[in-house]
């Protein structure tokens, strides 16, 4: 015969089997749901953000091939979320995307067609490139990262593609074809530049004299 007492005893037994089986259970696996939930957000926000950077540059460019192409490895080691975009400037394509980028950066017109050219955010560097001035700022950039502006001149590049009249260098006289070989003897990078650059002064329906003094600034500016 159990006792009042006994019974009571054993209710109460039930009663904190119950509530340390809840604590042992259900707690732990409240705490590991909640740090599941929880550390996918962290590692989001711990994730640094893309920094893109289109690289312009010229074949048999040697400024190009040694200085520059040193300074982006040791950019891509102490930068590991750089992403850079390669473009060579003797495609007609990424050459259209050249104009397009300095158009978009507000470049001053006798420098959008220059290379080596970097673009990276709201920045951009031409010619003479310093590691240390391009590492200044892909630190500012650290922790917003930047817009992909290739992506938002594509479109720009395509309407100027259409509507840009073709090259043809038959319609080049002797005298420009014999003063292009010149200067590209002096600079391989400029032979291309100044071509392309009378066909678009001539797009943008600029005078002769105006082509003329372009040209010349140009070249003035190769020798230097």
């Amino acid at each position: 015969m159990i006792t009042r007492g006994a019974r009571l005893f054993i209710r109460v037994a039930y009663v904190a089997l119950f509530f340390s089986g809840f604590f042992t259970f259900f707690v732990p696996l409240c705490w590991s749901i909640e740090t599941n939930v929880t550390s996918p957000q962290k590692n989001l926000i711990e994730t640094p953000r893309p920094i893109y950077m289109t690289y312009f540059f010229e074949p048999g460019c040697r400024l190009c091939d040694s200085k520059i192409a040193s300074i982006l490895v040791r950019l891509n080691k102490d930068f590991p979320q750089l992403e850079i975009r390669y473009s060579n400037v003797a495609q007609e394509e990424n050459r259209l995307m050249q104009v397009t980028m300095g158009k978009l950066y507000e470049v001053p017109l006798e420098e959008r067609l220059v290379s080596p050219t970097i673009y990276v955010g709201k920045h951009y560097f031409i010619r003479e490139i310093d590691f240390k001035e391009v590492e200044k700022v892909l630190k500012g950039y650290t922790a917003t990262g930047t817009e992909n502006m290739w992506m938002r001149a594509e479109k720009d590049r395509n309407e100027l593609q259409q509507s840009m009249p073709p090259l043809y260098l038959e319609r080049l006289k002797t005298p420009a074809l014999i003063i292009a070989g010149l200067i590209d003897g002096i600079n391989p990078c400029a032979f291309s530049i100044v071509i392309f650059l009378i066909t678009f002064m001539s797009y943008l329906k600029r005078r002769r004299d105006e082509m003329f003094q372009a040209g010349i600034l140009f070249i003035i500016a190769v020798f230097l």
